[in-house]
């Protein structure tokens, strides 16, 4: 099933009862902050936004010290000798430079040599990751700003609710984003946490009508994860049949253009990294996993990973 512990990745704690004080303290204080800022009416909804970042990244930085203290942070980015991980693509950024890695890309995404993560996303990843790493001057540095970055999603989050909700039900959503397991695990893990609040920004302008900022929007998230397609997709149908296609058309058009544009100036064939990262995924846990498990076992993944709350009301 590609995962011992499917529909999850469960990992062991191998933690004494009192390292686990931390992680539990950061929890119940997230679950305590979140009932007092509900009933803060008078806080302005930007304040609201960045006090709920604030608090997701005291809990997220809290919860993720339960087996290696501090240390835990950047070990997402050395597992597995850190072969498999961005900063092992560094040195070829450093090499080639960044037009140069770009223009080779597509044939790196292919080599069996090349890390597994960097190999499965577009180039845009690997060089936001070289760029964090450059400007928190280490792993460590990275790993802080990747989890920092993460936890402000809040604040688009808010601003994409507000286009769908009401205030009160716009802030309850900010704070189940904000405090849902896959955000605060996978948020402090994975190089992903990076990706929400592009992605979240551009679901608002497209719901906002500001047609070339989620077009830019779109264009440059679709350099970071192929999934991004998805994104301006769901927020063009959320706006209903009065503006889902010319939503649609603008935003892709402009997608289309920025990478038309790469293309031209830096040689970047977003064909050929896609060709790539199919070979990649082919090879590796992904081409011996059985589809039909998967096909419910992501959905149940996904519910438990909105947390109880959500999954509830989604079910």
């Amino acid at each position: 099933l590609g995962a011992a512990t499917a529909p999850l990745f469960l990992v062991r704690l191998e933690t004494p009862l009192h390292g686990l004080a931390v992680p539990v303290l950061a929890c119940v204080a997230g679950v305590g902050a979140s009932a007092l800022l509900l009933r803060a009416h008078a806080l302005p909804g930007t304040a609201f936004a960045l006090v709920v970042a604030l608090l997701g990244l005291v809990v997220r930085l809290g919860l993720n010290t339960a087996q290696h203290g501090t240390a835990e942070w950047a070990r997402p980015f050395l597992r597995g000798g850190g072969t498999r991980e961005y900063p092992a693509a560094f040195p070829l950024v450093d090499h080639l430079g960044v037009h140069g890695f770009i223009d080779r890309f597509g044939t790196f995404t292919g080599s069996p040599d090349f890390p597994v993560h960097p190999a499965g996303h577009p180039v845009g990843a690997t060089l936001a990751a070289w760029g964090l790493d450059r400007l928190g001057g280490g792993v460590e540095g990275l790993a802080l700003l990747v989890i920092a970055l993460g936890a402000l999603g809040a604040v688009p989050v808010l601003l994409l609710a507000r286009r769908l909700l009401d205030e009160r039900d716009a802030r309850v959503a900010t704070l189940l984003f904000a405090l849902a397991p896959a955000t605060l695990v996978h948020g402090a893990t994975s190089l992903d946490g990076i990706f929400v609040p592009v992605a979240a920004l551009c679901a608002w302008a497209v719901l906002a009508r500001r047609h070339a900022t989620a077009a830019l929007l779109a264009g440059g998230g679709f350099l970071l994860t192929y999934a991004f397609a998805l994104v301006p997709l769901w927020a063009a149908l959320a706006l209903g049949r009065r503006g889902v296609v010319r939503a649609a058309l603008v935003t892709a058009g402009g997608a289309l253009a920025l990478l038309a544009v790469l293309a031209l100036l830096a040689g970047y064939d977003p064909l050929d990294a896609l060709r790539g990262t199919f070979t990649a995924y082919e090879r590796g846990i992904g081409g011996r996993r059985p589809h039909a498990y998967w096909l419910l076992g992501g959905p149940a993944a996904f519910l438990l990973a909105l947390g109880p709350g959500v999954a509830l009301l989604l079910l």
